[in-house]
């Protein structure tokens, strides 16, 4: 019991003020790279917060490790996991379009 306790206090830690939102484990359906450096993810099931998709910009931690995994998970087809902060939204839409946190490949 002490270790379930102790493992939710360092994720809460780690996830600091984030409110995670997870995708179901799916497909991407769209991969879109913009001029900008910008990632554009729609997944085959978005989440009910994040209806348009999700996004990931040069600016953010772990762009690059993120990037190369959506690049390989759209070109094998793969189902994978996004996590993303449902409270930054992507200035390149209007719909809601969640900034994305971490990438789980199944």
């Amino acid at each position: 019991m002490k270790k379930i306790i102790l493992c939710l206090f360092f994720v809460s830690v780690t996830m600091g003020g984030i409110a995670v939102e997870y995708t179901p484990s799916s497909k991407i359906e769209r991969l879109l790279f913009t001029e900008t450096g910008d990632v554009y993810v729609k997944m085959e099931q978005n989440t009910t917060t994040c209806t348009w998709g999700f996004y990931i910009s040069p600016e953010s931690a772990g762009y690059q490790n993120v990037s190369s995994a959506l690049l390989a998970a759209y070109h094998s087809k793969s189902e994978i996991i996004l996590y993303a902060d449902e409270t930054v939204l992507w200035s390149g839409s209007k719909n809601p379009t969640c900034r994305i946190y971490s990438v789980d490949h199944r």
